[in-house]
């Protein structure tokens, strides 16, 4: 798995403006933001990541089912996943659900969203 770039903050963004899903997505952000002022230990930051990640994740899966912006999401996730998008396509789900648990583990992904929020 890789370390987010800056390559990923702009394929993100690209990402959201083509799903055109800013208003949906901007909410969860400033929410998890909110969550994660409130946040006093490790383990809490950690569960929480992990939680707003998935629910984030869902939220795009629920709202990218025009096939265009599917191929975009896997494509989004091939830099960070170091896979190409046909091989994340065909990934058994639990496998899929792993790599993002990995990714949240091996970045900052408060950050990065945080970036991609304050960018939109």
């Amino acid at each position: 798995m890789k370390k987010l770039c800056t390559k990923d903050l702009f394929n993100a963004m690209r990402f959201v403006k083509k799903a055109n899903i800013k208003d949906e997505i901007l909410p969860m952000f400033n929410k998890a933001e909110e969550l994660v002022k409130q946040t006093k230990s490790d383990a809490e930051m950690s569960k929480l990541i992990e939680e707003q990640g998935f629910e984030l994740i869902y939220k795009i899966m629920e709202i990218v089912t025009d096939e265009g912006i599917e191929e975009e999401f896997y494509r989004l996730l091939s830099n960070p996943f170091e896979m190409d998008a046909d091989t994340i396509a065909n990934m058994p789900l639990n496998e899929f659900f792993n790599c993002f648990v990995v990714l949240a583990k091996e970045n900052n992904l408060k950050d990065f969203f945080t970036q991609v929020a304050n960018l939109i």
